[in-house]
């Protein structure tokens, strides 16, 4: 299996856990729906990925 492969197998909630480990301790999310990113912003980036793209 490849990184893609894994990355397409998983869940949206998987998925955003996994991006919250890519960025460390600097937040990224700009989607916080708690407004403060001092903790894990899954929540953020799942909303994120829920959202629709921007043209």
């Amino acid at each position: 299996m490849t990184n893609f492969e894994m990355i397409k197998s998983m869940s949206k909630k998987e998925l955003a856990k996994f991006i919250d480990t890519l960025g460390g301790d600097d937040c990224f999310c700009d989607c916080c729906k708690y407004g403060v990113c001092d903790y894990s912003c899954s929540d953020g980036y799942e909303n994120w990925l829920e959202s629709e793209v921007e043209e």
